[in-house]
């Protein structure tokens, strides 16, 4: 009997031994994280009516806490996610990976691999860059999720952004407390409740560059319209909400070759106002702004008949403003 409890002494003892160097040997253990719809950024809504929805503003974080731009989610046309990047300035995505999850379950509780995202934009360089996101179905009401990651670097190295190296992350801060960090947002389909039907909106925007004139680029040129036979320039149809069109400097004959790509001009519509936004290339200032907006085709070419007149020159990238069509004044 004595041999017998020795034995299931030795045992036990055993047991215990291996036990606590099995733990000795284990990782250190992770405290549990998992996310809830409250720990999820889900952005600033901009209330602007966009092809019928709402979209959101986000914060990019570099490094966990450094403020490094903004990206603005909406829905087009199609129904798809349009995301509009837009860093600080003198700082580049060299590259982009996107995760996407229609379930909060879906999201992962540790940082995975940028390499293994199902959307990637590589060999970027690009301070403000739009990626869009096909979609099958948006209901009002549903929630989708994501994890956007960017590696920064800077656009000139004596001219320090403050974010080069960085990996940077959208959303949050909110994301696990232990291991690799990275943050996640959501968008949260909400229509607007009111529908607009676009209209056609029928634009002409002219402006000076140094010594050179500039329009933006359309469909029909004043030859085409039978406005002039040789003095060169566009008529815009907007009829897309939002759109983006080239602008083009000293391009004679219309002829895109002569000219100078110099930025983009955004247009975008609530229902009654027209914003104008430039996107203007990096040294581009502009000294005259002239614009015709209206639901009637162009019929002038002389830029201070067209009937809105910018004030407050110069005019950058950052210059936006809000019109009513002229039909409507």
């Amino acid at each position: 009997m004595r041999k017998f409890i020795g034995l299931i002494v030795v045992v036990m003892l055993a047991f215990v031994v291996t036990s606590i160097n099995v733990e000795a040997k284990s990782k250190p253990v992770v405290s549990s994280f998992s996310w809830t719809e409250q720990s999820v950024d889900f952005g600033g809504d901009l209330n602007i009516c966009v092809n019928g929805f709402h979209s959101f503003e986000y914060t990019i974080y570099a490094g966990q806490n450094k403020v490094a731009g903004s990206v603005v989610v909406s829905i087009n046309a199609n129904g798809d996610f349009v995301l509009n990047v837009d860093l600080i300035d003198g700082a580049l995505a060299s590259e982009a990976h996107l995760f996407v999850y229609s379930e909060l379950s879906q999201l992962p509780v540790k940082r995975v691999a940028p390499g293994q995202a199902p959307y990637q934009l590589g060999s970027l360089g690009l301070n403000t860059f739009e990626y869009t996101v096909s979609t099958t179905e948006l209901v009002d009401g549903d929630s989708f999720y994501f994890v956007f990651h960017m590696a920064l670097v800077d656009e000139d190295v004596l001219n320090p952004s403050g974010v080069a190296g960085e990996t940077a992350y959208v959303g949050g801060p909110n994301g696990p407390t232990s291991g690799s960090w990275f943050y996640a947002f959501g968008f949260e389909v909400i229509a607007c409740d009111v529908v607009f039907e676009m209209p056609v909106i029928y634009v002409a925007f002219h402006a000076v560059y140094g010594e050179e004139t500039v329009w933006a680029l359309g469909e029909l040129s004043f030859i085409e319209l039978g406005l002039t036979n040789s003095r060169w320039g566009w008529q815009l149809t907007f009829d897309a909400n939002p759109e983006t069109f080239d602008l083009y400097a000293g391009a004679a004959q219309n002829d895109l070759s002569k000219g100078e790509f110099i930025g983009t001009l955004t247009l975008s519509w609530d229902g009654q106002y027209v914003t104008f936004t430039l996107q203007l290339a990096d040294g581009v200032e502009l000294s005259e702004i002239q614009i015709h907006v209206d639901y009637l085709p162009v019929d002038t070419i002389s830029p201070g008949q067209l009937g809105y007149q910018a004030s407050d020159a110069p005019f950058t990238s950052s210059w936006t403003v809000s019109l009513l069509p002229e039909s409507d004044r």
